[in-house]
């Protein structure tokens, strides 16, 4: 590999089950497959993880476990962050996968299972969770971003705009908070000029066709927001 290859970052999937034993073979499997994985052994361990890291992947649930039951954790992730969820459970009844799926799952598979049928499972949520939106990275060091599998390398203000916009998604934000916090100055009427064409400059490094913003938009009269897929 040539320096400045950019080696994909491994999704991440967090598993919460109250049996080691469960814990331990998810995790062999699933990184055997080049995932990285983190276990934990109830629900309540599950929410407090994704609250204070919103970076996983995927994540696997079973239902009965100590502290929070799995249904009751996936409705206070889901609260959250809209990461898919499956639940790996022995309960499998109509109503168990009706409370499951109403509590915000993705998938479902019942215990015993098969190790290839969750990593098909697996790898199907995460391919339909990549066509619904691009996970946007941040590398402050280096002023560059990474959506998707494709970094991005911007300037000291491109790179402090685009954060700007991506840390209050589908917030309006006017243009004199826009200068004053980007470029640190007292706002004037000639500020206006300069943010649209670091906007337009920034479309055009991260939007698929900058004439056709999808995710960088302008809301006339008020100012920019980014909008997720």
């Amino acid at each position: 590999m040539s320096r400045g290859d950019f080696v994909p970052e491994k999704k991440k999937i967090l598993v919460a089950d109250d049996d080691e034993s469960i814990c331990n073979l998810i995790k062999l499997v699933l990184e055997q497959n080049d995932f990285a994985v983190t276990t934990v052994n109830d629900g309540k361990s599950a929410c407090d993880l994704v609250s204070a890291d919103d970076g996983f992947d995927l994540i696997i649930l079973d239902i009965v476990m100590p502290l929070m039951f799995g249904t009751d954790a996936a409705k206070e992730i889901r609260r959250l962050t809209d990461t898919p969820i499956m639940f790996l459970t022995a309960r499998s009844t109509d109503d168990d996968k009706v409370g499951a799926y109403a509590s915000g799952a993705d998938d479902y598979l019942v215990k015993p299972f098969s190790t290839v049928e969750l990593q098909l499972r697996v790898n199907a949520l995460l391919k339909r969770a990549r066509k619904k939106t691009q996970r946007v990275t941040f590398f402050e060091s280096e002023k560059t971003v990474q959506i998707g599998e494709k970094r991005i390398k911007l300037t000291d203000r491109e790179y402090r705009l685009f954060k700007l916009l991506y840390d209050n998604k589908g917030v309006v934000i006017d243009i004199k908070t826009i200068f004053e916090s980007v470029w640190g100055d007292k706002y004037m009427v000639s500020s206006n000029n300069t943010v649209m064409v670091f906007v337009l400059s920034l479309r055009k490094k991260i939007e698929d066709d900058y004439t056709h913003p999808k995710h960088i938009m302008t809301v006339w009269g008020r100012g920019y927001k980014y909008v997720e897929d």
